[in-house]
């Protein structure tokens, strides 16, 4: 069959009949196909990944620090904002605005960890309107005032 496809092969690559140079297309594919069940006997598998979803994911992830909403990500990624929430929950488990405010919070988390900055720039950084209200989210989420959790950490090395 290898030998039969190259000369089919070889005779749509000598023709310009637009068929023809479809053929050509469908049997460099079977010649690709037979050459890595030859060199792959137990087959090679494909991971499916959905790149819009990766993509959204990095794009909320690094402009944490700027407003974000459900109406400005489905426009940035193209798509109507009810159909951008059911998307991304889909995918996520959850719906955008609790993932953004998760994440800020985890950022903000790791800032008052490893940094001396005040409590009112990591708000700003985090993507946190002002302070008053990242510490109420933040007291929420973790139980802890942002002082009262960095006194804590730092207490405990």
């Amino acid at each position: 069959p290898v030998c039969d496809l190259f000369s089919q092969a070889v005779k749509a690559f000598r023709s310009n009949v637009l068929t023809d140079r479809i053929q050509l297309k469908a049997c460099l594919l079977a010649l690709i196909s037979e050459y890595i069940k030859l060199a792959c006997p137990n087959g090679i598998t494909v991971q499916a990944t959905d790149s819009r979803i990766d993509r959204i994911l990095r794009y909320i992830n690094s402009n944490l620090d700027k407003p974000l909403s459900v109406a400005k990500l489905a426009e940035v990624f193209h798509l109507h904002p009810a159909h951008f929430i059911r998307y991304f929950k889909q995918k996520t488990g959850q719906p955008p605005a609790k993932y953004i405010q998760q994440q800020r919070l985890e950022t903000a988390l790791q800032m008052l960890e490893s940094t001396d900055m005040y409590i009112s720039d990591i708000a700003e950084k985090a993507g946190f309107c002002d302070e008053s209200q990242f510490s109420r989210q933040f007291k929420k989420y973790y139980a802890y005032s942002p002082r009262n959790f960095r006194n804590l950490f730092l207490s405990h090395p």
